[in-house]
């Protein structure tokens, strides 16, 4: 009899990125759940040294999930490093964020290589949903626009 559910880390891997150790178990927990392994990172720096470590292993994440406030190196330091590094640029970023604010400037987002954003708390299925797109599309996938994400 196969199992209903995929095992962890069947349909690919996910960084996730935030200081907030119950909001970044919650994500890990939602992706495990959904069939992915995630590794996490409780600030930018860490991140970015996950990342230049798996690029060593030649096992790079599919997505990079990361929070906007963050020290040390916040959202935006995590993300300029992926889209300065050849060999991590290809890379979808997600950013997530609590504030009210969190949308911005979309044209500028994009500008600086931002993939998605989504609003804190998150929908799980939608989360689930978007980190799959990534995965089978890379940065070429658009998501949706409902259920607090959206593309940068």
């Amino acid at each position: 009899m196969e199992p209903a559910f995929e095992s962890a880390g069947d349909l690919g891997i996910v960084l996730v990125c935030d200081d907030t150790e119950s909001i970044r178990r919650l994500v890990a927990m939602n992706l495990e759940i959904g069939g992915f392994e995630v590794l996490e990172a409780p600030n930018g720096e860490t991140a970015i040294g996950i990342l230049e470590q798996r690029c060593t292993i030649g096992r790079l994440p599919d997505v990079v999930i990361v929070d906007v406030q963050m020290t040390p190196g916040d959202g935006w330091f995590v993300l300029r490093r992926i889209r300065q590094d050849p060999v991590l640029a290809h890379l979808p970023v997600v950013m997530t964020s609590a504030a009210d604010d969190y949308r911005g400037d979309r044209e500028w987002q994009r500008s600086q290589g931002l993939d998605s954003w989504v609003k804190k708390p998150f929908d799980p299925e939608f989360l689930i949903e978007m980190v799959s797109g990534y995965v089978a599309h890379g940065r070429a996938y658009h998501p949706p626009s409902h259920a607090g994400g959206n593309s940068a």
